[in-house]
C-alpha cells in the first residue's frame, strides 16, 4: 500500500532508466482524485514524451502508475537534467492539481 505522505507530499515521481533497453519508465503515485489521469498524462504531453505503455492501478484512495515513454526521437530518455526536470514537472502539475482539490 502507498501511502502519500510516506512519499514526501501528495505524490512521488519515479524514474527508473535501468529496466528497459528501449524506454524510459515513470512510476507515479499520488492520492487518487477523478481527472488526476489527465493531469500525469497532459503533463507528459508537455514534456515531449511519447506513450508507449502505461499500467494504470487505483488502490483504495492511492494510484500507482506507470508509464513507458521516449522522446521526441522515439529514443529513451538519458540526459540527467532532462529527466529531473521531467520528474519535477509531473510532480509538480500532481500536486498544483491535488492541491486544488484539498479541503
Amino acid at each position: 500500500e502507498i501511502d502519500a505522505a510516506k512519499c514526501g507530499g501528495r505524490g512521488e515521481v519515479r524514474i527508473d532508466n535501468e529496466t528497459s533497453d528501449r524506454f524510459t519508465i515513470l512510476d507515479v503515485f499520488a492520492d487518487d482524485r477523478q481527472g488526476l489521469l489527465y493531469i500525469i498524462t497532459n503533463a507528459i504531453f508537455q514534456l515531449g514524451l511519447s506513450v508507449h505503455a502505461s499500467r494504470i492501478s487505483t488502490r483504495l484512495d492511492q494510484v500507482a502508475d506507470v508509464f513507458y515513454v521516449t522522446g521526441m526521437d522515439g529514443k529513451k530518455v538519458e540526459e540527467a537534467g532532462r529527466l529531473e526536470s521531467i520528474r519535477a514537472s509531473i510532480l509538480n502539475e500532481i500536486e498544483l492539481f491535488l492541491g486544488a482539490h484539498a479541503a
